[in-house]
């Protein structure tokens, strides 16, 4: 909130052509003058709002001034102004000429009143790049040739993070080059390219009106800002309607094909939903959380625990164990065509890691893209090590049941590199096929065409049947808290 106060020896009228927003009804002059048209100018540059003008008050209550002498003039041209977004702040402003300052000014008050509120959380995120461009084909083909363009003239390495360093970078410098970042906030993804356009031109309108001088140019520029006012409310309106439209038909037809997970998450798209977000987080010992570095300090303190389990307290001997012939794995290198088909396997919509990369920006590649990749991935196989990058990851929060006060109320998810998970899909894809013949055909989670469903059908038909048959039934159910992020990972590689 900015606030300017001061002496200004200003006189303001009534007229408010070209300053609609920075001055009120009931300025006390009968002209503007000269240095009345300086501060308004002032004002209006820095989005302030003069507040004097928009409270109706008796005359001799709006005079800040008396010129000396017994008869003197009396002129307002004492100001308080504020911010344009606190200007509501502002419950009244007089003078009062009972106060003895030793001046012939007269006691200049403002009565104002502050709603504070909630600072949402700020990650210092780079926005993500904006591929929902990518639906127009002549866009879509201008980021394939700037892709194709950068990729022939990268030169093969033998070192896998300048390798990493080159593919990324030419992704990225294409992805800006053709679709820019998104612009906005995510509530404000509905907004196309030509509202954008009007936008900026609405702008540019505002700073020419806000520095125009003369009457004349001064209502030309408004009249100009005005009527780009006016197309940029009728472009949004439109925008968000066609965008309304759009979801709910998808809604439709994910509601159709009995696809709730999809329905649900359209749902709570439309519904902005903020899940638990402007609830503060407590330590340890139950005291709540004030500042940012405190609750981030206990996040970090929190999954440092989660994640990092101590080693278990009963010993193990891996000789105990029946040694298993090795998997037929194919080591060879990968090709182009596996390259392309693991591409294709990621899913649109997904959230990019630390390198900014997003699904959208790899599954359109082309063969100049499938063949930079998969030279990388070669390196990586070869060398036996990934990137840096890929071996890091954000940690993000989704909130379950229970006191969302409590970090263990809440659920860590980590965002991986999306180039890292093509590796890991052909990784599995070479591994699954071996492994599936060794394991037992009551196993069906992580397995393909398999589900917990099956394992819910085939628990009720043994019910069923001990029912029918008048059996006893002994059912044990095993919830392990946080059991893929406690485990301790030494200990599985023994086992295995």
């Amino acid at each position: 909130m900015v606030i300017l106060v001061g002496d200004f020896n200003a006189q303001i009228g009534p007229d408010r052509s070209g300053f609609k927003h920075t001055i009120g009804l009931h300025g006390s002059a009968t002209t503007t003058n000269d240095n009345g048209y300086r501060l308004l100018s002032l004002c209006a540059a820095h989005g302030l709002a003069v507040s004097n003008t928009y409270f109706p008050h008796k005359w001799i209550h709006k005079m800040t001034w008396k010129a000396p002498g017994a008869q003197g003039v009396r002129n307002e041209i004492d100001y308080i102004c504020v911010s344009n977004r606190f200007r509501s702040s502002i419950l009244n402003i007089r003078s009062y000429r009972g106060a003895d300052v030793g001046t012939d000014h007269f006691l200049l008050a403002a009565k104002c009143r502050l709603r504070l509120k909630r600072q949402p959380l700020k990650v210092q995120r780079p926005k993500p790049f904006d591929v929902v461009k990518l639906r127009d084909p002549a866009l879509k083909q201008q980021f394939n040739i700037a892709m194709r363009n950068r990729f022939e003239l990268l030169t093969p390495s033998a070192n896998v993070e300048a390798q990493w360093t080159n593919y990324r970078d030419a992704l990225t410098a294409a992805a800006e080059e053709t679709i820019g970042r998104r612009r906005g906030t995510f509530r404000e993804r509905w907004i196309q390219e030509r509202s954008w356009k009007l936008i900026d031109e609405q702008c540019l309108a505002k700073h020419v009106r806000d520095q125009a001088h003369g009457e004349a140019k001064q209502v030309i520029a408004e009249e100009c800002y005005s009527n780009l006012e006016r197309q940029v409310k009728r472009s949004c309106r439109r925008d968000k309607r066609d965008w309304i439209e759009r979801i709910t038909e998808e809604a439709q037809i994910a509601a159709n094909r009995n696809d709730s997970k999809t329905l649900y998450q359209i749902v709570r798209e439309v519904s902005g939903s903020s899940m638990g977000r402007g609830i503060p987080i407590k330590d340890r010992n139950g005291q709540t959380l004030l500042t940012q570095e405190e609750r981030e300090k206990r996040w970090v303190e929190h999954f440092s625990q989660v994640l990092n389990q101590p080693a278990p307290t009963a010993d193990f001997d891996p000789g105990i164990l029946v040694p298993a012939p090795d998997l037929p794995v194919k080591l060879d290198q990968i090709t182009a065509d596996k390259t392309k088909k693991a591409m294709k396997a990621l899913k649109r919509g997904k959230a990019a890691g630390i390198d900014c990369i997003l699904p959208e920006l790899i599954k359109i590649g082309d063969a100049a893209h499938v063949e930079s990749l998969t030279n990388l991935l070669n390196s990586c196989w070869m060398a036996q090590v990934v990137p840096k990058e890929w071996r890091s990851g954000m940690i993000f929060t989704l909130p379950k049941k229970g006191d969302l006060s409590k970090c263990d109320n809440w659920r860590g998810i980590t965002l991986l590199s999306v180039p890292g998970k093509i590796l890991s899909i052909m990784l599995l894809q070479r591994l699954q096929s071996a492994v599936d013949k060794r394991l037992r055909e009551e196993q069906a989670g992580f397995r393909r065409g398999r589900s917990c469903t099956e394992q819910i059908f085939v628990l009720w038909q043994v019910i069923e049947q001990t029912l029918e048959y008048q059996q006893r039934l002994l059912l044990n159910f095993i919830d392990f808290v946080k059991a893929f992020d406690s485990i301790h990972r030494e200990t599985l590689w023994k086992i295995a």
